[in-house]
């Protein structure tokens, strides 16, 4: 249940499933944020404080009650969640008790599948208590906020003993607290947010941007996150998703000389304090994206975009008794076109290059092609793709996104040689009732199965199907 605007005071009420965000995510944003894209300016998280929850993710939400209120220049959220998470929940020894055990949790489980023996018992394993509140104060050319979020788990998350996860949340229970700003003098605008977490580990997150004229954008993001801060429903603008051991800085712009054009363009380039999976020494890395727009009239749009990312991490096939570090580069090139032919039909095309090099190691290749079809009619609406694919390994895979039903989309990534084909079909019968189903096969020319253990089939394909029913009242 969810109802906005209810009084002068009361600017939203949230009963049973729904999502909160404060600030730019560094210790809670439970909804959808944006990483690095094309979109070189969307680095802000605009997010409403209390909102309701409308997707099928089973983990982004929370369950409970949340209100926000207002107060003169005062806005007050606060939210109560309690929900049961899957997850891999294990009985342990305990450390203060030889001859007793604890439970300890050593993975979350977060693909929503119930399937297997195992995924049937992580189901709802982890009880979750999440609870806090944000004070904001709003003024003329921006705002300031305050906000904690305090997270109590009903058993004991345990990560593994590797120096990597030397300085990862272990317990039951953690406290953050932040302060986020907002201000926008002329045709500048700042907004960040600096957070704490109760083992003292600090991150901080601050931005600028710009508009010079009606042609030119810029802007520029610093962020800083200790190795021992700790968030565990944080989501913020970074290379890495979980928002510790990170320093980086990103620059964007965007240009567009008249209609037809556009140009856009950014640069990142981070920094890890501490090791990280497969990097088992402190690192560095480097991300650049070069885009060119053209639109030709109404109906028809096409880019040409260029990628390279550049990390380090461990050598492959390596010999030696030493883990080292080495680069590693990706490089994708990409040509896309949209057409509409009429009022009922458009196309959509793409070729992609990728390229993937680790260290001295030789190159790895493989490139994508597809062509979608869709069509729209007042009651009858489908849309197709056929792709064809070939990469020499799963490092140089393809990701490209799909259309899915209602609520739902798919960016599978695209790999091995084959072709893959979908068929997304929608009719409305009323207003109020919508029938939609999906119907996709991926098939592998150089594969006799697809999968592994409890998942793998007897032939080269895969097929999925879906079906989905909406009643709107």
């Amino acid at each position: 249940f969810y109802i906005k605007d209810v009084s002068k005071n009361v600017k939203a009420l949230a009963i049973g499933d729904y999502q909160v965000s404060f600030g730019q995510g560094l210790i809670l944003l439970s909804g959808f944020g944006f990483g690095k894209s094309a979109f070189v300016m969307n680095t802000k998280r605009q997010n409403i404080p209390l909102r309701a929850y409308t997707s099928v993710n089973e983990n982004a939400f929370l369950r409970g009650a949340g209100t926000t209120l207002q107060f003169g220049n005062f806005d007050l959220t606060v939210f109560a969640s309690l929900r049961n998470l899957d997850a891999n929940v294990l009985d342990e020894p305990d450390s203060l008790d030889i001859d007793s055990e604890v439970q300890a949790v050593s993975a979350f489980q977060i693909s929503g599948f119930h399937r297997t023996e195992g995924e049937i018992l992580d189901k709802d394993a982890l009880q979750q208590f999440l609870t806090g509140g944000s004070l904001k104060y709003n003024f003329n050319r921006g705002n300031i906020g305050l906000n904690t979020v305090f997270t109590n788990y009903g058993a004991t998350i345990s990560t593994d003993t590797t120096l990597q996860n030397l300085y990862r949340f272990n317990g039951k229970q953690l406290l953050n607290v932040s302060s986020d700003y907002e201000y926008t003098y002329r045709n500048i605008h700042f907004f960040g947010e600096t957070a704490l977490s109760d083992n003292s580990g600090l991150a901080t997150l601050n931005s600028v941007l710009i508009t010079t004229d009606k042609a030119v954008d810029f802007t520029v993001l610093h962020r800083h996150f200790d190795k021992n801060f700790q968030s565990i429903a944080g989501n913020a603008f970074a290379e890495s998703s979980s928002l510790q051991n990170e320093t980086g800085l990103y620059l964007g712009m965007q240009i567009r000389p008249n209609r037809k054009w556009k140009f856009s363009a950014y640069f990142d380039t981070w920094q890890h304090q501490w090791l990280k999976f497969g990097i088992d020494a402190p690192s560095v890395g480097s991300e650049y994206l070069l885009q060119l727009n053209y639109r030709p009239n109404r109906e028809t749009e096409m880019y040409v975009r260029f990628r390279q990312e550049t990390k380090e991490r461990n050598a492959q096939n390596n010999t030696t008794n030493l883990d080292f570090i080495v680069p590693e580069t990706r490089q994708q090139l990409r040509f896309d076109l949209k057409t509409k032919l009429n009022d009922q039909f458009s196309i959509h095309s793409r070729v992609e290059l990728s390229q993937f090099q680790n260290g001295e190691n030789e190159a790895e290749n493989g490139f994508l092609v597809y062509q979608d079809l869709s069509y729209s009619g007042d009651k009858f609406r489908f849309s197709t793709r056929f792709a064809l694919f070939d990469t020499e390994s799963f490092n140089a895979r393809i990701f490209a996104y799909e259309n899915d039903l209602l609520y739902n989309f798919s960016v599978p990534a695209y790999y091995y040689k084959g072709s893959r084909f979908y068929f997304n079909a929608r009719y409305r019968f009323s207003r109020a009732i919508l029938l939609e189903a999906r119907l996709a096969r991926t098939t592998f020319y150089n594969r006799e199965t697809v999968g592994s253990a409890l998942e793998e089939t007897t032939d080269n394909h895969r097929t999925e199907v879906k079906v989905q029913l909406r009643v709107k009242f």
